[in-house]
């Protein structure tokens, strides 16, 4: 079983979800944290509990970046902010952009999916880097690996 380490993943975007582009200086990357709720349906007829799996639920992405205001280059965080100052309707899910993560030792395994930001919190720390944590939404099903 290979092993692998963070270093190297990269999260990309894309408006149309054929071409995109890197979102660059990501320090932290976690998710999408999907999941299935359980749906009980014991009757009085049951010998034992019994459950049914739920729709799935996409969760969300969290990153963290180093913020570039300028845009300058690969960061393309104006990818990011775009989407809560109006660059889409964020109370729309049919605004979705396409998201692509790729493992940062094999390119050919990638998590797909549509989502929007839902937050995007700058730091300001007196002797530390500017940063800011991202949550995206995902909206609808995540493109696992096989």
């Amino acid at each position: 079983m290979a092993k692998s380490i963070g270093f190297g993943a990269k999260l990309l975007h894309s408006t149309n979800g054929a071409s995109y582009a890197l979102l660059g200086q990501v320090h932290e990357l976690s998710g999408p944290d999907a999941s299935r709720a359980e749906v009980e349906c014991t009757t009085m007829d049951s010998t034992a509990k019994e459950y049914l799996p739920a729709v799935v639920e996409g969760g969300t992405v969290n990153v963290g970046i180093t913020w570039d205001t300028t845009n300058a280059g690969t960061p393309n965080h104006t990818r990011l902010t775009g989407t809560l100052a109006g660059g889409f309707d964020i109370s729309s899910p049919s605004n979705a952009s396409f998201w692509r993560i790729e493992h940062p030792s094999d390119t050919d395994v990638q998590l797909n999916f549509r989502g929007y930001v839902t937050s995007f919190s700058p730091s300001f720390p007196m002797e530390d880097k500017v940063s800011a944590q991202v949550t995206i939404k995902v909206d609808k099903a995540v493109t696992w690996p096989t």
